[in-house]
């Protein structure tokens, strides 16, 4: 497993990194590498105030939980939410390890698309994007333009299927964290 707790900690320096106890994981939470991850890696608490995500030590919730109206897509209601942006959250399956963007109940668009196909390449993709933030201060458009497509082109060398699938959507998390930096 390429991520770990301590690359995690230099990705996000500033963050609190919570893990879950082995005892509090739903049990639904079968595939091995997602219990590794929740429980000896862990999350950091927000990427740039624009990805916020869900604090291990405080049980997980399923998006039909989240969603206390009951308007959870049947594909994902059982899903564990692992964070939140301001468009959309993003559920984890138990089972599979793949990672879920789904639209906040209001959006126009209702599609549910894969943003990662393991909870480890979601959170190394996470981490990377919180280092290039960091040196982005003042930069031109043409470098953050720069930024955003060599993000683009890492993670589709680690997960072409995640990519491919939801690029859209990751441009626009990426740009809205950028803006958060340009501030």
């Amino acid at each position: 497993m390429k991520i770990s707790r301590d690359s995690l900690a230099l990705a996000f320096p500033d963050d609190t990194i919570s893990v879950a106890e082995q005892g509090d994981l739903p049990a639904a939470i079968t595939d091995p590498d997602v219990r590794t991850i929740l429980t000896d890696v862990g999350f950091p608490e927000e990427v740039v105030s624009c990805i916020m995500l869900e604090e291990l030590d405080a049980p997980l919730q399923t998006l039909a939980e989240y969603r206390k109206s009951g308007h959870a897509p049947d594909q994902v209601a059982d899903c564990y939410v692992i964070a939140i942006t301001e468009v959309m959250t993003v559920c984890l399956g138990g089972a599979s390890g793949q990672c879920f963007f789904v639209p906040r109940e209001n959006a126009d668009d209702q599609e549910i698309r894969l943003a990662a196909s393991k909870l480890e390449y979601f959170l190394d993709f996470l981490s990377t994007l919180n280092v290039e933030l960091a040196d982005l201060e003042g930069s031109s458009d043409e470098e953050t333009k720069r930024v955003e497509d060599r993000l683009i082109a890492g993670f589709r060398a680690v997960d072409p299927d995640a990519v491919a699938a939801s690029e859209g959507a990751w441009r626009r998390e990426i740009q809205r964290c950028i803006g958060e930096v340009l501030l």
